[in-house]
């Protein structure tokens, strides 16, 4: 399979995603506050109080929370994939192409050991979380998102022009 037909299918992986987050988990996408892993600020011992008690006040949003959290499994890696092939379309080889793959990995890394932390933390058994794991949590939460920044910028100056002349010359 060729890298340009992987990142099609890794765009349409992450436009399904999206459309069963907004199906399946409409509440906790939709609903306030968001879910922790979409802040782009860290969180408190206090944020996970006041979330949780926005959970328990509606049964639905648990079983809209779990649906959410199945998906949030698949993301990463269709995201993941996604920047991987964009680098490798968008350069052959370099330092540039390294960094950004080099964060592609911190990303996929970073999100699925904040996908397992809010995992032991949104639980609804009610059992004890320590602040060492809401800590453990939004340090993952923004590294995560500064890997995908950090992957998403040279993307976009350098990725961004090559496509559109693609597109340009495709349907011309």
């Amino acid at each position: 399979m060729t890298t340009g037909r992987v990142l099609r299918l890794s765009l349409l992986g992450m436009a399904v995603c999206v459309l069963a987050f907004l199906v399946f988990a409409g509440p906790i996408i939709l609903g306030q506050p968001e879910p922790f892993d979409q802040w782009k600020r860290p969180y408190s011992v206090a944020d996970v109080d006041i979330y949780l008690a926005w959970l328990d006040a509606d049964p639905t949003r648990w079983s809209a929370m779990r649906a959410y959290r199945a998906i949030d499994m698949v993301f990463p890696a269709v995201v993941f994939v996604f920047v991987v092939s964009a680098a490798r379309l968008t350069w052959t080889a370099g330092r540039v192409r390294q960094i950004v793959l080099a964060c592609a990995v911190a990303y996929l890394l970073a999100d699925y050991f904040e996908n397992i932390t809010l995992s032991g933390i949104l639980n609804e058994n009610g059992a004890a979380f320590s602040a060492t794991h809401v800590t453990r949590a939004a340090m993952l939460t923004m590294i995560k998102w500064a890997s995908l920044v950090i992957a998403a910028i040279p993307l976009i100056f350098r990725g961004g022009p090559l496509a559109m002349r693609y597109l340009r010359a495709r349907f011309a």
